[in-house]
């Protein structure tokens, strides 16, 4: 099986958390703002590629069953609150062959055969002060310069740290540091990595990805109302900037969305 559980590091700050008892007192949210999902998903995929010239199979064509589960617990008492979040996920194989890889529904073995199953566990420690919140471990983004591409069988993730501040009304700051993912159709981490299609590009590579933005909301009740979110990225020596704009008029009636990215540094990586 391929698999994947969190660095026995973060297990053991996840212990002690556990341990401590701070999250079982009576008057705690820990337990009561807890939840907790599972979602199954059955997903068929094939493309085809007769026509195209020179393509070294006929087609791509997998079928597989996969399961979601996502906790998400509510905060221990006190002014510095403290919470475990947790994503785990298992695909299995239903239908495929080494002629028939590369839907990006399933790991592909050295041999060029599919795996029968993968699986990953990922726990997140959170802390909240006020309108802050900090998070360590396994990281699901969703920014204009990391937007999360959930297109497949199961998700992809990372491992990092994060933060987001709401502490001046109208006003979001986010940022974070990414040090490793895990493809969508794969269990373990690597180092950050490009896709091309279902293709990892692995003869680049970067060691971390950070990022810093602000989101600021009209507190206006009359339209139009702007949300626009400003984010830095940067691979090693390349910076890019990144302006994504939501627009709406009315009640919804109309809504205009546009994203802008200047490459500040074009060095390779």
């Amino acid at each position: 099986m391929n698999n994947k559980t969190c660095p026995p590091l973060l297990w053991s700050a996840v212990l002690y958390f556990c341990a401590s008892g701070s999250a079982w007192s009576e008057d705690s949210d820990f337990f009561k703002d807890s939840t907790a999902t599972l979602q199954a998903r059955n997903y068929y995929f094939q493309r085809n590629y007769l026509d195209i010239r020179g393509a070294e199979k006929p087609k791509a064509e997998e079928w597989a069953q996969g399961f979601i589960l996502n906790f998400k617990s509510g905060y221990t008492p006190g002014t510095i609150g403290f919470g475990i979040d947790a994503v785990a996920t298992l695909g299995l194989k239903l239908d495929s062959g080494p002629g028939r890889v590369g839907t990006g529904l399933l790991p592909i073995k050295d041999s060029g055969a599919p795996a029968d199953d993968y699986s990953r566990v990922g726990p997140t420690l959170k802390a909240r002060f006020s309108k802050t919140e900090l998070r360590l471990g396994e990281l699901q983004p969703d920014i204009p310069v990391l937007p999360f591409s959930d297109i497949r069988l199961l998700p992809p993730s990372y491992e990092g740290t994060s933060f987001s501040s709401s502490e001046l009304t109208g006003l979001t700051l986010q940022g974070g540091r990414i040090k490793s993912t895990s493809l969508r159709n794969e269990a373990g981490d690597e180092k950050l990595i490009a896709m091309l299609g279902y293709v990892p590009q692995r003869t680049a590579s970067s060691d971390a990805f950070n990022y810093m933005g602000v989101t600021t909301v009209s507190t206006s009740h009359e339209p139009p109302s702007v949300v626009g979110t400003l984010s830095w990225k940067i691979f090693t020596d390349k910076a890019m900037l990144a302006l994504s704009t939501n627009s709406h008029w009315g009640a919804g009636h109309y809504s205009v969305r546009w994203h802008s990215l200047m490459l500040l540094k074009t060095e390779i990586i």
